[in-house]
Order: structure tokens, then C-alpha cells, then sequence
């Protein structure tokens, strides 16, 4: 799709209302998928993160303005953000097995209403809804497996974007001829409670101890298998999964991505400020993690990073990540050197 189709798209979603951001794209090559941000194949959010650092402030719905974006950009796909502001909430479901955990709860709960609908990549939904100004914050999975829910601060890639995959979302009721329809009570009291449980799982509780490899694995060489190392770590299902999921992350499984990170890199210091941005990258999406926060956690993780070995997974299992990413059985690090023949 060209970048003048891609435009006269994100025009038509604002002269119907609906404010747009522009997001990176996902560019596919002979030798894997890359973004069109400065991190490239480094990116741990491949076409799935807004251009703008304050893309909130940045939404329009002037069609003048998206025009001079895209001369900017001409490789941006589009974006729609979520929230009180912005009139609208959404229900994420993320493949087969979120749309099965949004039919199920609408058995529970009650039907939801027809509305604009995006059918994603994965084979999951975008449900977009009216916001109707009660506050419905942003939940990963607590309202079930596989389904998210976008609201104040969230934002979803819109149709007709491309996906790492190759494929685009596209819309299944598209909003030019299905109008946008409120959530029922029951389900904003749904919502909200999940949005509670969120914050209820956040607060401060006793973290698991490490269990740490001895003796630590042997380190990078040169910059240049640093830098591969780190390509490959940034690409683990792990990393995707935390990018995906910023606010199920726990702070065990952060801190030891921070140790194993500062692992790889261990005497290559400008392959150390590559690692810091990944990770402050990785982290900014967590409403949780300040980037003052993420850089306090990776300094400290460095600075020890020559005395100790790499988190196991065994550690990120208990601490939360899904076992199904967590592949290998063991450290992320190792797994990782594998991968480039360390």
C-alpha cells in the first residue's frame, strides 16, 4: 500500500471524528522484519509505537495537518488513540483465544453491542466503543486471557496498517458506515473492576530471590557479538511478550531482563547505551516505571553485572511471565548466545 493510499485512510478516519496519530511500520526484508524507528531490527515494538514521544498532544483530526505529517512520515502507519479525551475505549482481543474469552464473558456479562470493529493480524478484534467519561483505565489479561483493554493513556494500530507479520488489520465494521456504540453499564462496572485488580497487583510484595547461574556465561568478545547479542535478546518471544503486555509485567521479570541486558554487554560501553535505550524502551509503556526508574534499575543491574550470572527463567516463571514464552528452559542470556553461536 502506498503512502498516498495510507494518508487518504488516516484522512477519512478525521473528517469522521476520530483523532489519528501516526506509528512506525514495520519494514520487511530478506533477512527478517525491522522498524522504521532509528532501533531498526533492534526495535522490541516493531510497528506497534507512535512516531511522537507525546503522541497524545499530536492527535488531530485536521486533515490539512495529517497530510503535512505524512509528507514527514511517508512510511507511517496509523494509529488511534484511547480515553476520556479522545471518546473512545477499546476491547483488544488478541487472537483466537481472546475472541473466545470475549464471547464467553459476554455470556457472562450481557451482549455487547454492534460497533466499529478491526479484525487484527493474529486473528484477534479491536471493539471500539464510546468512551462516555467514566474513567476506564488501560488492563492487560484481567479481565481475561487474551483480552486487553484500552482506555486512558492506550492506543491500537489502526487499519490498514501493516503488521510484522506481513498482514494488515482491516476493518470488519469500519466506521464509515458503523456507527460507534456505547458500552453497556454492566460492562463498564467490568472494566473498572478489572482496572482495580491491575492496581491491587501492583502494590509492593516480597519478590522472589534470583536464582542465578554460576559460573556467570561467557561474555561477548567484541562489540560487534555484543551488539548481535543484543538484536537476538531484543527479539525473544520474553521481550515481545513484555512489549505487548507492559502492565503484566512484574518487577522481578524487569529487573532480570535489566541484569541480562547488562550481561550482554559487559565491557562494550557503547553497546551499554544501545542496551539502556532497549530498555527504556521496553519499560516506557508501564505506567509503573518512570524512565528515571528504568535507568536507576539498569544501572544498578550493571554495575553488577560483572559478578553475577544471568536471571534463569525458572526465576521469570515465578515471578509471572507465561511459561510459553519463557522458551529454553533457561536464562534469556544463554538462549540468546545460542542464537549467535556463543
Amino acid at each position: 500500500m502506498t503512502a498516498v493510499m495510507m494518508v487518504e485512510h488516516a484522512v477519512e478516519l478525521a473528517r469522521l471524528g476520530i483523532e489519528v496519530i501516526l506509528v512506525h511500520n514495520p519494514i520487511i526484508t530478506s533477512t527478517g522484519v525491522m522498524c522504521d524507528c532509528h532501533k531498526g531490527y533492534a526495535c522490541p515494538s516493531i510497528g506497534k509505537h507512535p512516531i511522537d514521544k507525546d503522541w497524545a498532544a499530536g492527535s488531530t483530526t485536521d486533515p490539512a495537518i495529517l497530510r503535512q505529517r505524512f509528507e514527514i512520515y511517508p512510511t507511517a502507519s496509523i494509529g488511534i488513540p484511547t480515553g476520556r479525551r479522545f471518546g473512545r475505549v477499546v476491547l483488544d482481543a488478541d487472537g483466537a483465544q481472546g475472541v473466545a474469552t470475549l464471547h464467553a464473558l459476554e455470556r457472562e456479562i450481557g451482549p455487547l453491542p454492534t460497533t466499529v470493529t478491526a479484525l487484527t493480524p493474529s486473528g484477534g478484534e479491536h471493539r471500539l466503543f464510546v468512551h462516555d467519561g467514566i474513567e476506564i483505565r488501560n488492563s492487560v489479561q484481567k479481565i481475561g486471557a487474551k483480552l486487553d483493554v484500552r482506555g486512558e493513556g492506550g492506543q491500537i494500530v489502526a487499519a490498514p496498517s501493516l503488521h510484522r507479520s506481513g498482514r494488515r488489520y482491516r476493518w470488519n465494521r469500519a466506521p464509515t458506515d458503523t456507527p460507534f456504540s456505547p458500552l453497556p453499564p454492566a460492562w463498564i462496572d467490568a472494566l473498572i473492576g478489572a482496572a482495580r485488580r491491575e492496581d491491587t497487583e501492583r502494590l509492593p510484595t516480597k519478590s522472589p530471590r534470583a536464582t542465578l547461574h554460576e559460573p556467570p556465561a561467557r561474555r561477548p568478545t567484541t562489540a560487534r557479538e555484543a551488539r548481535a547479542l543484543l538484536v537476538k535478546m531484543l527479539g525473544h518471544p520474553l521481550i515481545l511478550w513484555m512489549v505487548e503486555h507492559p502492565n503484566e509485567v512484574r518487577r522481578e521479570v524487569w529487573r532480570g531482563v535489566a541484569v541480562n541486558f547488562a550481561v550482554a554487554v559487559d565491557g562494550h560501553a557503547a553497546e551499554t547505551e544501545h542496551a539502556r535505550e532497549a530498555f527504556h524502551t521496553i519499560s516506557e509503556d508501564h505506567s509503573g516505571y518512570t524512565r528515571g526508574e528504568s535507568d536507576y534499575v539498569f544501572r544498578r543491574a550493571f554495575e553488577s553485572a560483572h559478578k553475577v550470572g544471568p536471571m534463569r527463567f525458572d526465576t521469570m516463571i515465578a515471578a509471572g511471565a507465561p511459561p510459553e514464552v519463557c522458551i529454553g528452559g533457561t536464562a534469556l542470556i544463554h538462549a540468546s548466545r545460542r542464537m549467535v553461536g556463543g
